[in-house]
């Protein structure tokens, strides 16, 4: 799993649950420009200030760590009242209230960032916290537990909205004036934020069109009822929406019409599971699908069937030589200016741009190279 948030400047943010790191790109060289390895165990959220001076992430290891950009420096620690395993985090636009929801006593954490201290302890949901969304002092969350509450940070009160089904993602749009909802049928439904007036929904199940895995024993059509979008993001604007989940592609919705704008494939890389719809059905036979085994007698020999060589993948062998990654989108992150968005799936991290940007890389260069020596 992923998480990539980009900041005021259009950098990108990007780690990796595998390992405890946060790493810091820049999204115009697709360089690392910094890594933090404070966390003891995996990191399942980070989050950008708005003044983009300072990055937060939230880990198993329960607790919240802030990053100043400036000298490097793990500055403030948040920690949780009791040993739990955080996931969602969010914080306000000014960088002074951190929210984190826990994944095993389903509450959600309220923290100072001035100076460290736990404000408050919100309690009522009765499975895990699936997201959080913080807007001024609303606060969204939703669950698997088939509700969405929205809470008074202030006085702690809450409303809560049935679902129809299990809650996967919430997201205030920019504006502050639309709630987005994403459960596990996706369908994103849509409400008015001062009132929980219903707007619209976004029928997104048959734009998802999920591949059929190697290893899948049932029909193609039943594989995609197990499969559904589990990210989401609004552009800047509040006009788009991006969803991304198991499949090998992500949509681009428009909000006042929501319909779909345009569907992304992310690979055609044939090595990956899930990128090709349905299996060749003449690899079945009675003892299962021949594709899955690895029929090669030499351990140093070329095979497509090999598990491919990822940085840090010897500390998680799968054991299986010819396993191969299930394609999916973990993350979406918008630019502030809505001209760019980031894309973190089994891939890597794609950027993709309205501008065509070029990156000058001279070689050769010595001290007599001048401007008067290239204009003659």
């Amino acid at each position: 799993m992923f998480v990539l948030p980009c900041d005021h400047t259009c950098s990108v943010s990007s780690l990796s649950i595998y390992s405890f790191w946060v790493k810091i790109w820049n999204g115009r060289t697709a360089f690392c420009t910094v890594t933090f390895d404070e966390h003891t165990s995996a990191v399942t959220g980070v989050c950008w200030t708005q003044s983009g001076k300072a990055i937060l992430s939230a880990s198993l290891d329960g607790t919240v760590r802030a990053h100043d950009l400036k000298r490097y420096r793990n500055f403030r620690t948040l920690v949780c009242p009791e040993p739990t395993q955080l996931g969602s985090l969010a914080v306000d636009q000014a960088g002074d209230i951190v929210v984190a929801a826990a994944k095993e006593i389903f509450n959600i954490f309220i923290w100072s960032m001035e100076n460290g201290s736990l404000l408050d302890v919100l309690s009522g949901h009765e499975s895990n916290v699936a997201s959080i969304s913080l807007y001024g002092n609303t606060l969204a969350s939703i669950s698997w537990d088939r509700t969405l509450k929205i809470w008074n940070i202030v006085d702690s009160t809450c409303e809560t909205t049935e679902l129809a089904q299990e809650g996967l993602a919430v997201a205030f749009s920019p504006c502050g004036q639309l709630i987005a909802a994403l459960t596990v049928d996706s369908n994103v439904t849509i409400y008015h934020a001062k009132d929980m007036a219903f707007v619209g929904t976004i029928d997104a199940r048959f734009d998802l069109d999920p591949g059929r895995g190697q290893a899948d024993t049932i029909t193609r059509q039943n594989a995609s009822q197990n499969k559904s979008f589990t990210c989401m993001q609004f552009s800047p604007d509040s006009a788009l929406l991006l969803l991304g989940g198991d499949s090998n592609n992500f949509c681009l919705y428009s909000v006042p019409d929501r319909m779909l704008m345009k569907k992304f494939t992310i690979t055609a890389n044939r090595s990956l599971d899930g990128v090709v719809l349905d299996v060749n059905r003449r690899n079945f036979t009675e003892f299962g699908n021949m594709a899955l085994v690895d029929d090669s007698d030499s351990e140093t020999e070329p095979d497509g069937k090999r598990a491919i060589k990822l940085p840090g993948s010897k500390h998680f062998d799968l054991g299986e030589r010819s396993a191969r990654p299930q394609i999916a989108v973990y993350a979406l992150a918008y630019c502030p200016t809505g001209r760019r968005f980031a894309v973190c799936s089994t891939e890597g991290v794609g950027v993709y741009s309205l501008d065509t940007v070029g990156i000058f890389d001279p070689f050769q260069l010595d001290s007599q190279t001048t401007p008067d020596m290239v204009k003659k």
